[in-house]
């Protein structure tokens, strides 16, 4: 059964030292990433509101539009959150 990851994540580049803020978001078909973040949310449903908010590439559309029509279940960190749940959190735009 195919799972929806969210990992809030606080990238390092290795070279500059340079540190930004995001999620990796993955299923069983793909992975993407977004870096833009000014910050972490405490809360694991403003994660997975900011991640299914706003969008930035083909890829994050694709994981949240799998994720709301065959109603999947997401982890976010190491919490398992079920759709029924999740379900009025996650609001996205079939466009980017």
């Amino acid at each position: 059964m195919n799972m929806i990851h969210i990992e809030p994540t606080k990238f390092t580049y290795i070279k500059s030292g340079i540190e930004s803020f995001g999620v990796i978001i993955f299923d069983n078909n793909k992975a993407v990433y977004d870096n833009t973040w000014p910050s972490i949310p405490e809360s694991d449903m403003e994660v997975l509101r900011e991640a299914s908010g706003n969008c930035l590439t083909q890829g994050q559309v694709d994981i949240f539009d799998n994720m709301e029509q065959n109603e999947l279940d997401c982890y976010i960190g190491e919490n398992l959150y079920s759709w029924e749940k999740i379900k009025d959190i996650v609001k996205f735009t079939n466009e980017f």
